[in-house]
């Protein structure tokens, strides 16, 4: 039996051995180079294909939403993103926030409406702000199922104040905006 294994282990060695050395061709040619491309992309131009992929139409607004012993809230803008690569749009409404509560807490926006036509499940809005600190909240509102609605009119939310130390405390604000 040792002797069956011995003679095992030396053929197993011999073929590894065997392996290790190149016998023949190894699959790799050689070519003859004939031109080397040295157009290389810089950061200008990354940065004129993103210009081409997206345009942004910006509207400022300056409207205070909330000025409460818990929380100041400012829109101050509302930009219409496209995005001609991938035939998407969305708007995104940017806030500055402060938390003026003693506590961490949370702003989230509930009962989203543009144009008086329910659009909740288009809207992406969540901002965790520390005790007496300053955020800047972006509500994303993108329909992955249809048209983007229009926001020519108004649009109404609920801004929803929640604490993470006290789950007690919560407070809401309505807010509409009309344009």
């Amino acid at each position: 039996m040792q002797r069956l294994l011995l003679w095992f282990t030396f053929l197993v060695a011999i073929m590894l051995v065997g392996c290790s050395f190149n016998f023949g061709n190894s699959g790799i040619e050689e070519k003859e180079v004939l031109a080397v491309d040295t157009n290389e992309k810089t950061e200008s131009d990354d940065e004129e294909e993103i210009d081409e992929e997206e345009t942004r139409e910006t509207t400022e607004i300056d409207k205070e939403l909330v000025d409460s012993n818990v929380l100041k809230a400012k829109m101050t803008e509302i930009v219409k993103v496209t995005n001609h690569r991938w035939n998407e749009e969305r708007y995104e409404i940017n806030m500055e926030l402060e938390n003026k509560f003693d506590e961490t807490i949370v702003v989230t926006a509930a009962q989203v409406s543009a144009d008086d036509i329910m659009i909740d499940k288009m809207v992406f809005f969540s901002e965790t702000i520390a005790s007496g600190k300053k955020a800047y909240g972006k509500m994303i509102i993108e329909n992955y199922e249809g048209p983007l609605p229009e926001m020519e009119k108004n649009l109404e939310f609920i801004l929803h104040i929640y604490s993470l130390d006290n789950f007690d405390f919560s407070e809401d604000y309505e807010i509409k905006i009309e344009f």
